[in-house]
């Protein structure tokens, strides 16, 4: 009889547990994934492929397949169901650098760039990600609206080495 009344409580908990540790857990690979791509913008190999946003694509993706879906990536201008919005731009110097929002209200993509840059400029390399959550009551404790998602945001700020040219 007891454990009838605690039972629902402690499921949901658990769930609940659960879920918030899959949700850091793609939040920590998404940050060591755009370190990862990053620095092959920084070191030109991006800027010397064929085709440089497939070749940054393939590099984030490598890694965060099996949690998000890499393939409806929203960049420079797509609009729709969005898995993961991935925004490269140039600035002049790291004082100028502007983060305008990648997801809007709706959840569609928004602002997104693919610029990676030459030899010495200052790059802001941002990824975000909306989580759907499927626990009860855990999207209130998380985002306050309780929409049912949380957007998970990874970036990294560095200035391009000095190579000769795209690699």
């Amino acid at each position: 009889m007891e454990f009838a009344l605690i039972a629902p409580t402690f499921i949901v908990l658990m769930f609940g547990i659960v879920e918030s540790s899959i949700m850091y857990y793609i939040a920590t690979t998404m940050e060591g994934e755009v370190q990862v791509a990053a620095r092959q913008i920084r070191t030109g190999s991006v800027q010397g492929a064929a085709d440089p946003l497939l070749a940054f694509q393939e590099l984030l993706c490598a890694n965060l397949a099996g949690f998000m879906d890499c393939d409806s990536a929203a960049v420079a201008g797509q609009v729709g169901v969005i898995g993961m919005v991935i925004d490269v731009r140039t600035f002049p110097d790291f004082g100028s650098l502007d983060r305008p929002p990648l997801i809007d209200d709706d959840g569609n993509p928004q602002n997104e760039n693919f610029d990676p840059g030459g030899a010495g400029d200052v790059i802001l390399v941002r990824i975000a990600y909306r989580y759907t959550i499927v626990t009860p009551f855990l999207g209130n404790l998380f985002n306050g609206g309780g929409n049912g998602f949380v957007d998970l945001y990874a970036a990294s700020a560095f200035q391009n080495e000095p190579y000769d040219g795209p690699l």
